[in-house]
């Protein structure tokens, strides 16, 4: 089954419906999927309901798993993290490491290895400065957040 891909009509984002991400996706279904994000960018599938076995399969179809000295998984689990919005529910585990805490430099713009655009690379959470730039662009470009 192709899922049905509305375009958000705004600088980037899609919804898509028509899957039940609970279950394994043919490989046409993906090959849609992973031509669709690259389109747009950032997918939202509305009323899933996915275990962490499920949400570890979906993920995979979009690439291997990454590091991420920053954020712990949650237990029993190498490749989930969990992240609430409400009191009580499972929330990030932010682990301070040596590795966390280094300052890692990284271009500011980007080349997208498949579509080739350029883009921004960076989490507003995470920068503190621009290399060979002073203090005033940091603040001033952090700060505008």
């Amino acid at each position: 089954m192709q899922p049905a891909i509305t375009p958000s009509n705004q600088a980037c984002g899609a919804t898509v419906t028509g899957l039940d991400l609970g279950r394994p996706l043919a490989d046409d279904t993906v090959a849609t999927l992973r031509a669709a994000w690259l389109a747009h960018r950032v997918l939202a599938f509305p009323d899933q309901v996915m275990n962490d076995d499920d949400l570890e399969r979906f993920t995979r179809y979009f690439g291997p798993f990454g590091e991420d000295p920053f954020i712990g998984p949650i237990a029993g689990r190498k490749h989930v993290i969990a992240v609430s919005r409400r009191a009580g529910d499972r929330s990030m585990a932010i682990r301070p490491s040596r590795e966390a805490l280094a300052t890692q430099v990284h271009p500011l713009v980007r080349r997208h290895p498949e579509t080739g655009e350029e883009g921004l690379y960076g989490c507003l959470g995470y920068i503190i400065g621009y290399e060979g730039h002073d203090r005033l662009l940091h603040r001033t470009t952090i700060d505008a957040r």
